[in-house]
């Protein structure tokens, strides 16, 4: 008994014909190894900024402190909760962008994250605002209020979830998305009307949402041309197909976008 090169076992010659198969067989599984171990070891970078050019609109709290109508009005009323459709940072950058392959580049070897994403409640508003879910990968719902709360997700592909969390509850609710979505998907709390979050499930990790300053990074790209969504709840589908070229030696870009796109 002897091993090739490759790891498998060999006894003996193979018949004429099956023997050329198995060896281009085994070619191709080495060359697509290869392929995804290039993707995995990548280091192509797509990042920069997301800003918003012009007037913003003037956003109102969706609850003030103390107000009168307010449900839960202890928890609920006792600060102001600000409307985070739309939240800009330095030099107008803009928060809670996405950024996403609609699908992985050819050759991605897929790997769910073992690190659940977790979903609060606290003060009556969902934290995070955004989040970036991989098909799989586990979603722990929690509750930092002494209230109750539910989850009400909206999704395209996979069915409808609507959870009741319990007060304070530490230990939290599993939810598990098992296809991926076109785009974002709205979560809400049907208690408490005002309460609302996204997430953007896909079964690969090239996405990204903009942070406070409106930066964002999406890395381990391959070399070549890919072509990008950018997607924001006020602003809808900024870009449906933005192409970006990844050469591992990638410089920040910076995305503008009129203030007209956000009602402003």
């Amino acid at each position: 008994m002897g091993r090739d090169m490759t790891g498998f076992s060999t006894v003996g010659r193979c018949p004429r014909g099956r023997g050329r198969l198995w060896t281009a067989a085994v070619i191709a599984a080495v060359a697509m190894i290869g392929v995804s171990d290039r993707i995995s070891a990548a280091d192509g970078r797509f990042h920069g900024r997301i800003v918003l050019e012009g007037q913003a609109p003037d956003l109102a709290p969706l609850v003030t402190k103390d107000q009168a109508n307010v449900k839960d009005r202890e928890v609920c009323g006792a600060h102001d909760i600000p409307d985070e459709s739309l939240v800009l940072g330095k030099d107008n950058g803009i928060a809670h962008v996405f950024v996403f392959l609609r699908r992985a580049p050819k050759g991605y070897r897929k790997q769910v994250p073992q690190d659940p994403v977790i979903l609060d409640q606290k003060g009556c508003v969902f934290l995070p605002h955004t989040a970036l879910i991989q098909v799989g990968q586990k979603v722990l719902i929690r509750s930092s209020d002494p209230i109750q709360h539910n989850v009400h997700s909206f999704p395209k592909r996979n069915g409808s979830t609507n959870l009741l969390i319990e007060p304070n509850d530490q230990k939290g609710i599993e939810l598990v998305y098992r296809r991926a979505e076109a785009g974002p998907i709205q979560v809400k709390c049907d208690i408490h009307a005002w309460m609302s979050s996204w997430h953007l499930v896909l079964d690969h990790p090239f996405m990204a949402v903009t942070d406070e300053n409106g930066e964002f990074s999406i890395d381990g790209l391959p070399p070549g041309r890919h072509r990008f969504r950018v997607w924001h709840e006020r602003g809808g589908l900024l870009e449906k197909s933005l192409s970006v070229t990844i050469t591992g030696n990638d410089e920040p870009v910076t995305l503008t976008y009129p203030a007209s796109k956000f009602g402003g």
